[in-house]
């Protein structure tokens, strides 16, 4: 096995594990005035990925709920199938 203790002085492990938390909860960009075009820009866009962010959640939620009523709708149809005892397959109702 290697030895991995020449490793560690040349990697900063807080300094990494700092920028992927950074990465993932940026800070909060606090509110700009129209005075400084660049932090009012960066105020805009931060509210507009929240708003996405927001939105792509109900999505997820609706598409969840459209694949459960999907998946009930399924199992009603082969209920009322075997309950009429049909049984064919697509290729017995092509002859």
């Amino acid at each position: 096995m290697a030895d991995l203790s020449k490793l560690t002085g040349k990697f900063d492990l807080n300094k990494i594990i700092s920028d992927v938390k950074s990465i993932i909860t940026p800070p909060p960009i606090p509110e700009a005035n129209k005075d400084d075009p660049v932090g009012y820009c960066l105020s805009e866009l931060n509210k507009l990925i929240k708003e996405l962010a927001e939105n792509n959640t109900k999505q997820a939620d609706s598409i969840a709920k459209v694949s459960t009523m999907l998946g009930s709708l399924y199992q009603e149809i082969a209920k009322a199938k075997g309950a009429t005892g049909s049984s064919t397959t697509g290729s017995d109702q092509q002859k």
